[in-house]
């Protein structure tokens, strides 16, 4: 029963929706048009080879199937008219808009400094020092008009001959572009000296004496003299030993101005130290010739022989500003390199004096014969002084590069300093005796000593001071990374 009442009402339903759709009215006509469109020429068919087609990956692309036009027998295939090729548009320049940012005309650095990041030079210096000067008579012989200088006196510079050292310059740039860079360099020599001695035979020949001037008698007839041997007297012997040495450094920092394919070119700018030390000391040895105690020792009982000191050294210490430059020249394998700087800044002088008389029996105190008293009333002690100075370097390179990473040369260098206190110049030959410890008159007073508080008058330390240059070969090696 079920089936059939669900029937019965679906067929009810149907009736009553047609009915009404046929009972409803028209929608209102569209408006007319004036020009009624062409006719729309009909679509022809599509034939199966127009189907879209699938092509795989990598394939080259398929063109798209053409359809014919449907036309009658015997008639012509229609003609492609050519199509004429597209015509070049001018590119256009139209002008910035006063509104957009104006064009930077400013100068640019934009160069490029060395290859290398961190380069470090070594090697081997021979150099020679300027002459120490001549210094007042040290040592004659004979007497009138037949005396003889042996030692010391107008050209008795002596001549160190070469110096053996070391060298070291390490560099880095601290910019990518190798344009401000840090190096630091420095040399230091050995210490050389030279000795020059007299001694007499057992009898006491030949006749040496020490020449000096008596500042207690003064006068013409202050000429006096200090005796060293005297035939059948004393036998003695002297000898003077001059010894320097060398060394300095300096740091800088680096401007790279020009860098090409075959030159370089760096400014710099920093700090310059130069170390100058010297030392001249006069022995002296005096003994009896029949052991007899004849020579006088501090105003006490004589002895028959002694051994005398004197001792002058000196130092010299500067500091200063740097600049200067480096231009680097490449040819091939080859390199050439100069480089020229300046320091200005002080220098440190410094003189020490100390002297020494001791008999054989190993008793014995201060003072020799140059070197005696202490400051004020002697010459013995420390004194420094400052004076404003100017260094100046000079040097060049010129090697080969071997690989990429090393490269070895050869070159010379000139460094000159235009102050400087030397031992020579501070030995004076105005002594009193009364200072000298092997004197007869040691110890004594006068009333004008007194007043500055000891005995004689003190032989002056003169500080007087001369030019200095040291000038040698390098040979080195440098590596670069």
């Amino acid at each position: 029963m079920r089936p059939r009442f669900l029937a019965s009402a679906v067929a009810a339903l149907s009736a009553a929706l047609s009915a009404s759709l046929a009972t409803a009215t028209d929608p209102l006509p569209l408006p007319g048009v004036a020009n009624p469109p062409a006719a729309v020429a009909p679509l022809r068919p599509v034939g199966p080879s127009f189907l879209p087609t699938f092509q795989e990956k990598g394939e080259q692309p398929k063109p798209l199937p053409v359809v014919p036009l449907p036309r009658t027998p015997g008639e012509a295939p229609p003609t492609i008219p050519d199509i004429p090729a597209p015509v070049p548009v001018p590119e256009a320049h139209a002008e910035m808009p006063a509104t957009a940012m104006p064009k930077d005309r400013s100068i640019h650095d934009d160069h490029l400094g060395p290859w290398n990041t961190i380069w470090v030079r070594g090697g081997y210096n021979y150099l020679w020092i300027k002459d120490a000067p001549s210094s007042v008579p040290l040592l004659t012989t004979g007497t009138g008009s037949s005396t003889r200088v042996l030692l010391g006196g107008q050209n008795s510079g002596t001549n160190y001959s070469g110096f053996s050292g070391v060298t070291f310059t390490a560099g880095m740039w601290l910019n990518e572009r190798h344009t401000f860079g840090l190096s630091l360099g420095g040399f230091i020599s050995e210490k050389r000296s030279t000795v020059s001695s007299f001694t007499s035979d057992a009898a006491g020949n030949p006749l040496m004496i020490r020449p000096f001037f008596n500042s207690q008698i003064g006068g013409a007839n202050g000429f006096d003299g200090f005796v060293v041997s005297s035939p059948g007297q004393f036998t003695g012997s002297i000898a003077s030993e001059r010894g320097a040495r060398v060394d300095g450094f300096d740091i800088n920092l680096l401007a790279n101005v020009c860098n090409t394919k075959d030159w370089t070119a760096n400014l710099s700018f920093g700090m310059r130290y130069f170390d100058l030390d010297e030392y001249q000391t006069v022995y002296q040895a005096t003994q009896s010739t029949t052991g007899t105690p004849t020579i006088p020792f501090f105003n006490g009982p004589m002895v028959s022989g002694v051994a005398i000191t004197d001792r002058f050294h000196t130092r010299n210490q500067f500091y200063g500003t740097q600049f200067g430059g480096d231009f680097e020249y490449r040819f091939g394998p080859m390199f050439l390199d100069l480089g020229v700087k300046a320091a200005l800044g002080p220098v440190h002088q410094v003189t020490e004096v100390s002297g020494t008389t001791v008999a054989m029996d190993g008793t014995g105190g201060p003072g020799g014969f140059l070197a005696v008293g202490s400051v004020p009333n002697g010459n013995q002690g420390r004194t420094s002084t400052n004076y404003f100075a100017v260094l100046s370097d000079v040097n060049g390179t010129i090697g080969v590069q071997v690989s990429n990473h090393l490269r070895l040369g050869l070159g010379y260098q000139f460094l000159y300093l235009n102050t400087v206190a030397r031992p020579a110049n501070q030995i004076v030959s105005s002594i009193d005796p009364r200072l000298v410890p092997t004197s007869t008159s040691f110890n004594g007073r006068t009333p004008s000593s007194t007043q500055v508080g000891g005995p004689g008058t003190p032989p002056r330390t003169p500080f007087d001071r001369d030019d200095f240059f040291v000038h040698g070969l390098r040979f080195v090696f440098e590596l670069q990374y």
